[in-house]
Parts: C-alpha cells; structure tokens; sequence
C-alpha cells in the first residue's frame, strides 16, 4: 500500500506562538523541535502523533493539530508490503498460524521509514509491534 501523509517536517521547529496563537483551539502540540513522526492507521480511523524536543521536557506521542495553519508541512510518503485487513502467517512461540493485519504504523525518525503492523489471530488477541522485515520472513514462499 502506497500513501502520503502531511505532516510537521522532522528537524521543524514549533514555536510557542504558533501552539497559542488559538487558545480556544483544543490543541495539544507543544514548542519544540519534531523528532519523530508516526503514523497510526486502522479500520476505522488514522492518526497521526509526534515527539517533541522542547528542551527541559520531552513530549512523547503528541496528537497533530490540523488546524495549526501557520506552522509548515510537507508530505511523507510510505509504502507497505501489507494492508489492513490481510491474511498472513505469524509465528508465536515456534508454532505458525494464521493472522490478519489489524493496524500499521509508519514511524519516521529519519530515512527511511520504520513500518510495523498489528495483527489479530483466531482467538482475537492483537500482537503489535511486529516489525515488516519479520512479517515477510514468516510469509515468504518457500521453493
């Protein structure tokens, strides 16, 4: 699956300003410098938080504020192997079995980006965290 998504740009400064500038806005961004940006998409809605350097405090998982219009974006792209809704093999405690891809994450802390899936099994319990690289080792064909 390929997409973009706009986003604060990593290395961007917010400033304190731009975060006050609408108080009655119902903004939860924080001054600083992005570190890392993540992309969080399921079935029924997308999301899209940061990490802040604001320099005494690090502000982990922040939600974007659209409605900032004064701080500058740029589009991040990602392409996944798999999408939402998939039916692939995992492999638990050395015994394989059948999954469907729940979530995906594209987390950007430099170049490339970083994608990791959340996947359901039969007896619905949600293994998150599950990197590409070992999603496609496990579903690889064999010859």
């Amino acid at each position: 699956m390929f997409g973009a998504v706009e986003v604060i740009p990593i290395n961007n400064m917010i400033s304190f300003e731009d975060v006050h500038r609408h108080p009655q806005s119902s903004c939860y961004l924080r001054a600083g410098k992005v570190i890392k940006v993540c992309f969080h998409l399921n079935k029924h809605s997308s999301a899209i938080t940061y990490d802040i350097d604001g320099g005494f405090k690090k502000y982990v998982n922040v939600e974007d504020c659209s409605s900032l219009i004064s701080t500058k974006r740029q589009n991040l792209f990602y392409d996944t192997m798999f999408e939402i809704g998939n039916v692939v093999q995992i492999e638990i405690a050395g015994v394989k079995r059948h999954a469907e891809v729940d979530s995906i994450e594209v987390k950007w802390i430099g170049n490339p980006c970083i994608v990791s899936y959340g996947v359901r099994d039969r007896t619905e319990t949600v293994y998150y965290g599950i990197s590409e690289k070992e999603l496609k080792k496990w579903n690889s064909v064999e010859l």
